[in-house]
C-alpha cells in the first residue's frame, strides 16, 4: 500500500500490523486506535490524522508528516521518530518530544539528567557527552549510538540494547567498579 491515498480513511481500529504505507496520503484520517504496530510508515503525510490510542509501537514514521495529527494515549514505543515533523503535533508526551530531539538534533553535550527514555528507539543517536546520570535507559535500542564522554553514572540500561555503541572515556562510577 505504499503511496496509496487514504485522506479522510475511516479507519479507527484497523488492523495494519506490519503494514507498508510508506508514502502514503493519509492525511486527516480516522486512525484512532488502530494497530499500526512495525508499519512503515515512513515520508507517510498524516498531517491533521486522529491517531488517538493507536499503536504505533515499532513503527517507521522517519520524515513522516504529523503536523497538526492528534496522538493523545498513542503508543510510540520503538518507534523510529528522526526527521519526523511532530512540531505542531497534538497530544505527543514530552518523553516522545524528546526522543524525537534526540534523534533529530542530536544530543551532544545534553543535559538529560534523570531523563526517562524507556523504550526508546535511540538508534544512531549522537549522545557523545551527554549528562545521562541517573537517566532511565530501559529496554531503549542504541544501536549505533555514539555516547563517547558521557556520563553514564546510575544510568539504568535493564533490556537496553547496546549493539556498535561507542563507549570511550564514559565516565560511570559503576563502570569503574
Amino acid at each position: 500500500m505504499s503511496g496509496v491515498d487514504l485522506a479522510e480513511a475511516h479507519l479507527n481500529d484497523a488492523n495494519l500490523l506490519g503494514c507498508n504505507l510508506s508514502g502514503a496520503r493519509l492525511v486527516e484520517a480516522d486512525l484512532r486506535g488502530a494497530c499500526l504496530v512495525n508499519a512503515n510508515l515512513s515520508n507517510a503525510n498524516l498531517s491533521g490524522a486522529n491517531l488517538t490510542r493507536a499503536n504505533l509501537t515499532m513503527s517507521d514514521l522517519r520524515g513522516a508528516d504529523l503536523s497538526k495529527a492528534i496522538l493523545y494515549g498513542a503508543q510510540l514505543g520503538w518507534a523510529k521518530l528522526k526527521d519526523a515533523q511532530i512540531a505542531d503535533a497534538v497530544g505527543i508526551p514530552e518523553k516522545w518530544r524528546l526522543v524525537w530531539g534526540i534523534v533529530t538534533q542530536g544530543g551532544e553535550n545534553r543535559k538529560l539528567r534523570q531523563a526517562e527514555l524507556r523504550d526508546a528507539d535511540l538508534s544512531g543517536a549522537n549522545l557523545a557527552g551527554a549528562d545521562l546520570r541517573r537517566a532511565d535507559l530501559t529496554r531503549t535500542i542504541l544501536t549505533n549510538a555514539d555516547m563517547r564522554g558521557a556520563n553514564l553514572d546510575a544510568v539504568k540500561l535493564d533490556g537496553a540494547v547496546l549493539t556498535k555503541v561507542k563507549l570511550d572515556r564514559c565516565m560511570s562510577a559503576e563502570l569503574l567498579e
